[in-house]
């Protein structure tokens, strides 16, 4: 069997570093990936989604450390894992990430986007990550915000 994901992307925010509950070194932080449509209207509308991803792999944070910052545009392969947990109030929450750990996947810097390249497969405009609702369907918590994610001391495993 096979769980493999591959994103290119724009950092939203400086990559964050911690440790485990354990002692192992990690650091996190999100991609953001966009795509455009065009509307039965033929209008263009852009559309973004945000990827958490947990690096385990420590020769990599350590790169990460010296080089990457918010916007830097990243090529991320790790694997895709979920979360499940029930809150205070007996609600259910459900969240993905990408894990690169061990043999489970790199980080990258990728190289500039030709500029060639049709606006569908765009990433190079870095997208703020606005809070807004729609860009993390994920979540079914009262507080839909990612950085509601980010604090979630159930993500330390």
């Amino acid at each position: 069997m096979l769980n493999k994901v591959i994103l290119i992307g724009n950092i939203g925010y400086d990559p964050e570093f911690q440790t485990t509950q354990d002692g192992r070194p990690l650091a996190r932080f999100s991609v953001a990936t966009s795509s455009t449509r065009r509307d039965a209207l033929g209008e263009w509308h852009k559309h973004t989604d945000w990827h958490r991803i947990v690096v385990y792999k420590e020769t990599t944070i350590r790169w990460i450390t010296d080089t990457l910052k918010k916007g830097a545009r990243v090529r991320v392969e790790g694997k895709l894992t979920y979360q499940r947990w029930k809150d205070k109030g007996g609600q259910h929450h459900r969240i993905s990430y990408i894990v690169v750990s061990g043999s489970h996947g790199k980080v990258e810097q990728d190289p500039p986007q030709d500029p060639r390249e049709s606006p569908s497969n765009s990433t190079e405009e870095i997208i703020e990550n606005s809070g807004d609702e729609d860009n993390f369907e994920a979540f079914s918590s009262e507080d839909s915000s990612f950085e509601s994610f980010q604090s979630n001391q159930q993500f330390q495993q």
